[in-house]
C-alpha cells in the first residue's frame, strides 16, 4: 500500500483499484453494475472518469446509477420493503468526476469564473421539460446528487499539443507534457493523497484484513445475487 494523510492529519494507507471501463463490448448492464456497485461499497474515495466534458452523453454513462437499487440493499434482512436507495448517500464514498481532455473555460453564462464543482453542479440540474426523455435524464441526475453527497470535479487538459505522442503516454518523459497538465495532475494526486480517508463499516475504520474479508464477502454477495 501507499502512504497517505487523511482529512484530519493521520498518517493512512492506501490501495489504488484500477476497474475495468463501463459500456464495454462485449459486456452487459449487468456485468457494468457489478463492477460499479463493488467499487462503490469497497472504496472511501471514488475517482470516475470521462472524455471531454459533462453534456449528455457523459451522464447517458453513468445512468447505471438508476440500476444500483436493484443491486444494492441496505435494509436489513428481515424487511422485505423494495430498496429506494434514499440512504445510500450515507455509505458511498467520495465522489470525484475527473474530466480528461477538458477543453472548456469554467465561466457561467455571464461570463464570470466559476469553479470546477461549481461546474458539476449546473451539469447535475434538472432540465426542464415534462417528457418521458426528460424525467429519464432528471432521474440520473437527482441520483447522482442523492448518491454522492460528497462530490467535486477535477478538468485535466489534454496531456499533449503532440498528437503522434497519445500513443506513447506512459512511456513520455514529463518535459514533453503541456505544463498546465502536469500542473493540474500534481493537485489531483496532492488532493487524493491529502483527503484518503479510511474506509469505515458502521464508524470504524478498517485494517487491511478486514477490507479483504470485506470485499471478499461482497464479491460473493455480488456473485450470488445478494448484495
Amino acid at each position: 500500500p501507499l502512504e497517505a494523510t487523511d482529512s484530519n492529519g493521520n498518517r493512512v494507507n492506501v490501495v489504488i483499484v484500477d476497474t475495468e471501463g463501463l459500456g464495454a463490448l462485449d459486456a452487459n448492464t449487468q456485468h457494468d453494475c457489478s463492477i460499479f456497485a463493488l467499487a462503490l461499497l469497497t472504496s472511501s474515495f471514488f475517482i470516475y472518469n470521462s472524455v471531454g466534458t459533462i453534456n449528455e452523453s457523459a451522464l447517458e454513462n453513468l445512468s447505471l446509477v438508476v440500476n444500483l437499487t436493484k443491486y444494492i440493499r441496505t435494509k436489513s434482512a428481515s424487511d422485505d420493503s423494495d430498496e429506494d436507495g434514499s440512504s445510500f448517500g450515507s455509505f458511498f464514498p467520495r465522489f470525484l468526476w475527473v474530466v480528461r481532455d477538458f477543453s472548456l473555460q469554467l465561466i457561467d453564462e455571464n461570463g464570470s469564473s466559476i469553479t470546477s464543482k461549481h461546474y458539476l453542479e449546473n451539469a447535475l440540474r434538472e432540465i426542464r421539460g415534462f417528457s418521458e426523455k426528460v424525467q429519464s435524464k432528471n432521474r440520473v441526475r437527482a441520483m447522482i446528487r442523492a448518491f454522492f453527497e460528497d462530490r467535486d470535479c477535477c478538468p485535466l487538459v489534454r496531456p499533449v499539443e503532440d498528437e503522434t505522442l497519445l500513443q506513447s503516454l506512459c512511456s513520455a518523459e514529463d518535459d514533453l507534457l503541456r505544463p498546465e497538465f502536469r500542473a493540474q495532475m500534481h493537485a489531483l494526486r496532492e488532493r487524493v493523497f491529502s483527503t484518503a480517508d479510511a474506509k469505515t463499516l458502521e464508524g470504524t475504520a478498517l485494517s487491511g484484513a478486514m477490507l479483504v474479508a470485506l470485499s471478499q464477502s461482497y464479491v460473493t454477495a455480488v456473485n450470488g445475487g445478494q448484495v
